[in-house]
């Protein structure tokens, strides 16, 4: 159906009629002579004057269908595809623009940045909206300014609110957005209903979409697709920064592994890695990258000192400038506190391990404990917690010392003689969840009678660095007692085994801590190794890895992820230090028997900082999500396939806002109708010629009859 952009001009229709009424003012009455008899000129005059009035009806036609096409063409007559009400300009219109604000749309090309053509783009849609439609405006991520989806009555009130936000760091899936936009347009009472997308189209925030929404194919609505990321060829990012290390010490070096990912469509080569540690810059190296590939990269770096340490892999710069850095952080504790409960004739073999003499002591802090009752709300403040042969354990210090260890803690574990095996497996192993003491073998203090160790697991980093050259066999102690371990239990390793393949210390993660389980005393009547060489190393290098495995100090996250972790001084003051110095104080937040601290704005990539009474407690490595630095698009017709037949892509270009009128009201076809007047008036032109049409075929045999009389 026809519908007119400019109806207005169709009043000059009217001038259709002038070349009939100049005709008419124009026609002459004739006069009549008299002339003799002649018979055969009468009769020429007749089919004379049958040929001049075909040809003044045909100019008539063609001068009257000039000035239509002109009037027609400069009502800008569109082909509609649509109900024909839908283009009236009295019918309202509930629009819902979706801006995708996600950190992909930072790139920035010779036209800028994608964030300001898209909002560039959300203003000329405005600029075709009416006062009285309605306006729902959603943003993939949420800003703080602008945190909820509203809908708006008012052009400029959406315009401000564009005009002051500013693209975000954070992964946008549009999933959620587009179906916020689209539950919005189906409940407004608007016959026309209109959803416009602008975005950059990137793959991996559709990807949920395409799995779980399609548009109902009876929805009124109509979609339009701006795609402002086209063209984009080149980025390159920091995905990953691990520490290789899982044993760190002062004075010692730590490998930092980075995994650069080249996302651009072209290979890169010698492109510059830098490396810095605590804000100085500490290594650099150079790699290429095929077009679609990764590599990895190790930095390795010398630990000067203890406490919090943290550090970035920066990249050169690229178009998308906020995945060019990688940040990390551990911790190297000062002094490693060690509770010890239990055996202290025992427990005296693990400290002379640990502390052979005084200059030892400025790494190792012990505490001795007769009983875990006072210390269930303090644990925390261990490493490790060592218990050897304890003789009793209440429900309340099993609970005390999951919840320890689940919440990062460590346990080291000795039987003993005292040991009731019941009581310790149904307070403290079954509600770890770890492996029960089974059954006991040999007899204490039966020296003839022993086992040994019959494999090592020589690539635990326990071991790493206790022996200079590479060795097979340790010389094994004798064991003459020991307890089994439930041999159905799968989960956790076994470190070391006796020739029977049972387990001697076997490790296994509970939470975010650990437990280590020795299936011998650190008594001489069970066993001599308490005077093996292997000895002190093997515990020295057990409560090392165990410190450097104590990560509740340490949490990664990504930006939009909410930071959280357990506390426990609720009458303290908690404040997050932001990367850009900013301090937010915190609220804890109880969570069953629980203390948290928890942070929702994490919105800027870096190392973020929770302090406790003004004293660093926590600290986070907080990145891009990676999922944003893959600029690979989802082809236009995959997005699509999901409106159906009633969407429309828009061009970024200088007629965008005719693009948008056109889309909604129709196809213009003005051109067609100038081209047909001219054709009509080219046609005037030469059927006006009378030589021209004397030759046509139509009046030639008019002309053939004149002339043989």
């Amino acid at each position: 159906m026809f519908s007119f952009l400019q109806s207005y001009f169709l009043f000059a229709l009217a001038a259709v009629s002038l070349p009939f009424l100049i005709h008419l003012l124009n026609k002459r009455k004739s006069k009549r002579i008299r002339f003799s008899t002649l018979v055969f000129l009468k009769q020429l005059q007749q089919k004379k004057m049958r040929r001049l009035k075909l040809r003044q009806l045909l100019l008539l036609l063609l001068r009257a269908l000039i000035i239509g096409m002109f009037v027609l063409a400069f009502s800008r007559p569109t082909m509609k595809s649509q109900s024909f009400l839908l283009g009236q300009a009295n019918v309202r219109t509930a629009a819902a623009i979706v801006l995708d604000n996600s950190m992909s749309m930072q790139w920035e090309g010779p036209r800028g940045a994608l964030y300001d053509l898209g909002v560039g783009g959300a203003q000329q849609i405005l600029d075709q909206l009416k006062q009285g439609d309605q306006i729902g405006l959603f943003l993939s991520c949420s800003i703080s300014e602008y945190s909820t989806p509203q809908i708006f009555e008012s052009s400029e009130t959406v315009a401000q609110i564009l005009s002051a936000s500013s693209a975000t760091n954070q992964y946008g899936n549009l999933t959620e957005t587009v179906s916020q936009a689209i539950d919005q347009l189906e409940k407004s009472i608007f016959p026309n209903k209109e959803l416009y997308i602008i975005s950059d189209f990137q793959k991996t925030s559709w990807q949920d979409f395409l799995k779980n929404e399609k548009l109902d194919p009876e929805s009124q609505i109509r979609t339009f697709l701006l795609d402002v990321g086209k063209n984009r060829s080149k980025n390159y990012a920091v995905k990953e920064v691990r520490l290789k290390n899982q044993i760190i010490e002062k004075g010692k070096t730590v490998t930092i592994a980075a995994k650069i990912n080249n996302y651009s469509e072209n290979d890169i080569n010698d492109l510059m890695v830098h490396a810095f540690l605590l804000d100085k810059r500490v290594g650099q190296n150079s790699l290429s990258i095929e077009e679609g590939k990764n590599k990895d990269i190790d930095f390795n770096l010398l630990i000067k000192q203890s406490g919090f340490v943290s550090g970035v892999i920066e990249l050169e710069d690229d178009p998308l400038m906020l995945d060019n850095r990688g940040y990390f952080s551990f911790f190297l504790h000062n002094k490693i506190n060690l509770l010890l409960y239990g055996d202290s004739e025992d427990l005296r073999y693990f400290r002379l391990a640990l502390v052979p003499n005084q200059s030892s002591r400025q790494l190792f802090s012990f505490e001795d404990a007769e009983t875990l009752q006072g210390k269930t709300n303090t644990l925390s403040q261990y490493t490790a917690v060592v218990i050897a042969d304890p003789d009793r354990l209440s429900i309340g210090e099993g609970l005390a010392l999951t919840q320890y260890v689940k919440s990062g803690g460590h346990l080291i574990f000795f039987p003993g003689d005292r040991t009731d095996l019941r009581l310790v497996n149904e307070r403290l192993f079954k509600v770890l969840g770890i492996p029960t003491l089974r059954e006991t073998r040999g007899t204490i203090g039966d020296f003839l009678m022993f086992t040994q160790w019959g494999s090592i697991n020589f690539s635990h980093p326990i071991f790493a660095d206790i022996f200079r050259e590479k060795v097979e066999k340790i010389d094994s102690p004798n064991f003459y007692f020991r307890i089994l371990l439930d041999p159905k239990s799968t989960d956790g390793s076994d470190i070391i085994k006796f020739d029977d393949n049972s387990p001697f210390l076997h490790m296994i993660n509970v939470g975010k801590g650990s437990v280590f389980l020795f299936s011998s005393a650190l008594d001489p009547r069970w066993s001599n190794f308490v005077h093996k060489p292997i000895f002190p190393p093997l515990m020295f290098r057990t409560a090392i890895f165990i410190a450097s495995q104590t990560q509740q100090n340490v949490l990664t996250s990504v930006l939009g992820e909410e930071l959280v972790c357990e506390i426990f001084e609720p009458d303290a003051n908690y404040t997050i230090v932001r990367p850009d110095g900013v301090s937010e104080k915190i609220m804890p937040n109880r969570r069953g028997t629980s203390l948290q601290a928890k942070y929702k704005n994490a919105g800027i990539p870096g190392i973020y900082e929770l302090k406790m009474n003004n004293k660093i407690i926590r600290q986070w490595a907080v990145n891009v999500n990676p999922q944003e630095s893959d600029l690979e698009q989802i082809a236009i017709g995959k997005v699509k396939e999901i409106f159906g037949d009633q969407v429309f892509e828009l061009k970024l270009q200088d007629n965008f806002s005719a693009q948008v009128e056109q889309y909604r009201f129709g196809s213009e076809i003005t051109k067609w109708f100038f081209l047909a007047a001219l054709i009509l008036m080219l046609l005037e032109m030469l059927i006006g010629r009378e030589d021209l049409f004397r030759n046509l075929p139509i009046f030639n045999r008019f002309f053939k009859e004149g002339s043989s009389v």
